[in-house]
């Protein structure tokens, strides 16, 4: 599959020249001038990135990679603009995005980011997709059975859970056969792979 960046920025000459840098190296460009033009074509294909300019009409790049996520896509955001705001960098690479390029500009650099970018998606994306769907599950626990959840993704017995919860090893049991059935898995290992998967993604903001 051809991989693509998403452009979100209203300068279409700027995007003619970033099309003609990713084409030379066979990735695709497909771009939006609008945030608002991008968030209705959710959710799009992958191995990709988006390329977002941080200084925008109706939001700024920020806000734009708030959104993206909000729909349920983690895919990675690369930052652009020719102004050198270092609060903006730091504050988007912490909130998990892959970079940043500065306009004019360096090709070489520029290439080599997205290309890293886009093969990282590629190498994660369906660990991503698992956990979401994960998510979804977990989310349909009830209180009890969360608790009981983080007990047994610890490592406890359901004889010591019982203890820690004050209510027996029967009432435990039930509600773990229930949480196997939400989470549609059958065993223990496989609860804690799944548990660990999802906690590394959401540590590396990739969720």
């Amino acid at each position: 599959m051809i991989p693509i960046v998403y452009i979100i920025n209203k300068d279409q000459v700027t995007n003619s020249l970033i099309k003609r840098l990713l084409n030379s190296v066979n990735i695709q460009a497909i771009e939006f001038l609008t945030p608002d033009e991008l968030l209705k074509n959710l959710p799009v294909e992958s191995p990709s990135c988006f390329l977002i300019d941080f200084f925008l009409e109706t939001m700024n790049g920020i806000e734009v990679m708030k959104k993206i996520k909000q729909t349920g896509d983690y895919r990675p955001c690369i930052f652009m603009s020719s102004r050198d705001d270092t609060g903006l960098i730091i504050k988007a690479m912490n909130m998990g995005a892959s970079g940043f390029i500065k306009r004019p500009f360096n090709h070489i650099e520029a290439i080599d980011l997205i290309q890293k970018t886009i093969e990282k998606n590629r190498q994660t994306q369906f660990y991503v997709k698992s956990a979401m769907t994960y998510q979804k599950r977990l989310s349909t626990l009830s209180r009890r059975e969360m608790e009981i959840f983080i007990k047994l993704t610890d490592g406890y017995s359901a004889k010591k859970i019982g203890d820690i919860l004050n209510i027996s090893f029967r009432t435990v049991e039930n509600h773990r056969i229930k949480i196997y059935e939400k989470l549609k898995i059958s065993k223990a290992t496989e609860l804690i792979r799944q548990a660990t998967i999802h906690s590394t993604l959401k540590a590396c903001q990739l969720i």
